[in-house]
């Protein structure tokens, strides 16, 4: 979406501008936030490649020069030769396709995710057959189901 539409909370155009922390919290392998970012790092995370190169000191925890971390994910992913950057709004959703999304995202697409129920933004997807078929989209907060079509997008039940 940014540049072409910015959020009250960004500032730049970069991909992975870090808005409300500098840090991603422990490295410590006794807990979670450790253990996941040791397999990221396993897994040659570009994340957490840049996060390294952007630590600051922050004790246990990985803290990020936000600008530098910023600049080197932009970096990483704009060159990566099997990926395009698409520059503008998500406003419906893709067909068959996974969104995923935060709390900075646009008024248009939550309109298009949230539940015509209680317009909570959390589906969970499962397939109407064993080996094929559509989709069902559950809500997770009020169990209300939204049949696919054979494509897998959702349609609002009538």
């Amino acid at each position: 979406m940014r540049p072409a539409k910015m959020t009250p909370a960004h500032h730049t155009d970069r991909l992975a501008e870090l808005v409300c922390s500098n840090s991603f919290k422990s490295v410590e392998l006794t807990n979670a936030h450790g253990l996941l970012k040791a397999e990221m790092r396993r897994l040659g995370s570009v994340v957490l490649q840049a996060a390294d190169e952007a630590r600051v000191p922050g004790g246990a925890a990985l803290a990020v020069d936000r600008d530098v971390f910023a600049a080197a994910v932009h970096r990483r992913v704009a060159q990566h030769h099997n990926v395009t950057v698409v520059r503008g709004e998500a406003t419906a959703l893709p067909a068959p396709g996974i969104v995923a999304t935060g709390p900075l995202t646009s008024e248009a697409l939550s309109v298009a995710i949230a539940c015509p129920n209680c317009q909570f933004v959390g589906m969970e997807a499962k397939r109407t057959k064993e080996g094929g078929g559509g989709i069902t989209l559950k809500c997770l907060k009020c169990a209300f189901e939204m049949p696919g079509t054979e494509g897998g997008a959702a349609e609002p039940a009538a």
